[in-house]
């Protein structure tokens, strides 16, 4: 189990209050999906990612990264217990 210090603590929600949620996850994923094409199999259900546009105008890719994103912030917000709190998520991609 990870113990953050008050001041590791201030310090990543100091960086996290930068991510825009809304846009950074979707840019992330879809740099994922053009730059490692082979990636795609995981996101067969996301229809049309066959070039950068299709990738880039792909709402499942919008709403897929912000949903990464939004975890990411809930485990940011509960860091004494980041493991139960991402333990859904870790359980549903494992499967």
């Amino acid at each position: 189990m990870v113990h953050w210090t008050a001041e590791e603590k201030a310090t990543i929600a100091s960086i996290w209050a930068k991510v825009d949620l809304e846009n950074d996850g979707h840019d992330a994923l879809g740099r994922l999906l053009i730059v490692y094409p082979w990636t795609q199999r995981y996101f067969s259900t996301f229809g049309n990612l066959s070039t950068a546009a299709a990738v880039a105008g792909n709402a499942k890719v919008h709403a897929h990264g912000k949903k990464v994103l939004g975890a990411i912030d809930n485990a940011i917000h509960h860091l004494d217990n980041v493991k139960q709190t991402l333990a859904a998520l870790s359980k549903q991609h494992a499967s």
